[in-house]
């Protein structure tokens, strides 16, 4: 009784541990999009540079937007990179381990029944 109880919380953690990542996700993509747009809407902006402080602060905030898609874009090829790589080197092993024939209990049909 007690390890069923148990797999329910278990259970329960990861579908709430994988709502809270798909929530990520979601808003991850809509600060992306929303960035981009206020990039597009803004870029081409008039204003006087030499404001109270001789800084407009669209031009900060574009400046900051700006560098954070950079950052992302960065991090989004890095992983793309590995997880390719990754891929390829798990396929390619998967060849060799075909051609390879390991000699194992169960692919010698070997009961063990001691």
């Amino acid at each position: 009784m007690c390890q069923t109880i148990e797999r329910k919380v278990n259970k329960t953690k990861r579908t709430l541990l994988r709502q809270m990542a798909l929530v990520l996700c979601v808003l991850f993509i809509l600060i992306s999009a929303f960035s981009f747009a206020f990039i597009a809407t803004h870029e081409s902006h008039t204003h006087d540079h030499n404001g109270p402080d001789g800084a407009c602060t669209t031009c900060v905030f574009l400046q900051f937007v700006g560098d954070f898609l950079k950052q992302i874009t960065v991090v989004a090829t890095a992983a793309v990179t590995v997880l390719a790589r990754l891929f390829t080197a798990f396929y390619f092993l998967k060849l060799v381990c075909n051609f390879c024939a390991f000699n194992i209990p169960v692919s010698l049909k070997v009961r063990l029944n001691n």
